[in-house]
């Protein structure tokens, strides 16, 4: 090869970095970097600094295809657990559900790690008295426990925790809430606490479903 033509060719790979292996190196040296910074502000104690550093790699991350699901969603934990750690409770929640959101889209041995942000979840839950979310959080919690305790294969496994969104599964929750309150004003009324029946019964209405309209109270005996 002659001098013109390797020059060419040099000139042709630098010219199309997003299509060769340094555009990678290039990105996995600036988070290094980043993360290098991280360490350094975490170990000064500088907490919000640390965050905005955190941010600033997951955005180099999300923005390329070489980092993981699993990568992603450890930084929405590490994020979420400095706001905790300020008592800044929702932004800790918000990046708590988005580190179970990636998890959730990874695969199984990824979404099998999913127990420490649901453990900081309860935590949050707990302290809020939000029984429904909480509710949400102890199921996710025990299926995965469950999972990692018995011996199905791995296949089977997946399709186990290839659970419904978050979201999801809080309305599945609510409505779970509807028909227990529901019932428990039933029996209340069944007992002659009449006053008692209708607060249970105006409790279920703090909760949204689409399945349960309100041709469904009119049949309860309460009313």
């Amino acid at each position: 090869m002659n001098k013109i033509a390797l020059i060419a060719l040099i000139t042709f790979v630098f010219s199309n970095l997003d299509n060769s292996k340094f555009y990678y190196i290039d990105q996995i040296d600036k988070i290094k970097e980043l993360e290098f910074l991280y360490e350094e502000s975490l170990n000064m104690g500088d907490t919000l600094k640390s965050i905005d550093i955190l941010l600033n790699i997951l955005d180099e991350a999300e923005s390329s295809d070489y980092y993981s699901d699993q990568f992603i969603s450890n930084y929405y934990y590490k994020i979420g657990h400095l706001y905790l750690l300020i008592d800044n409770i929702n932004k800790s929640e918000h990046f708590f559900l988005k580190s179970i959101e990636s998890y959730n889209n990874a695969m199984l041995k990824n979404q099998l790690l999913m127990e420490a942000p649901l453990f900081d979840l309860q935590s949050i839950y707990d302290s809020k008295e939000d029984s429904i979310q909480l509710n949400v959080v102890l199921k996710r919690i025990d299926k995965i426990k469950s999972l990692k305790k018995n011996s199905l294969l791995d296949s089977m496994k997946y399709a186990s925790l290839s659970i419904e969104s978050f979201d999801e599964s809080i309305k599945d929750e609510e409505q779970i809430s509807i028909y227990n309150n529901i019932e428990l004003s039933k029996q209340a009324f069944n007992q002659g606490l009449y006053s008692k029946s209708i607060e249970i019964l105006s409790n279920s209405l703090n909760f949204d479903s689409e399945e349960i309209e309100y041709e469904y109270y009119y049949n309860t005996p309460v009313l």
